[in-house]
């Protein structure tokens, strides 16, 4: 898998009101990718414009 030198949302978004806990893998600016336990997939997301909490 290349990377790009910037990360882009994916098509998988999980809904506002689901909370799911996941596993920061990577950090770029205001981007964090993150392992998904349900699938084990990867994903970028923009904490800019995200609902999220630490654990």
């Amino acid at each position: 898998m290349a990377m790009t030198n910037s990360p882009t949302s994916t098509s998988s978004e999980v809904s506002e009101t689901e909370s799911v806990r996941v596993q920061v893998v990577a950090r770029w600016n205001d981007w964090v990718q993150v392992r998904d336990p349900r699938d084990g997939s990867l994903r970028w997301i923009d904490l800019s414009k995200a609902n999220y909490a630490e654990a």
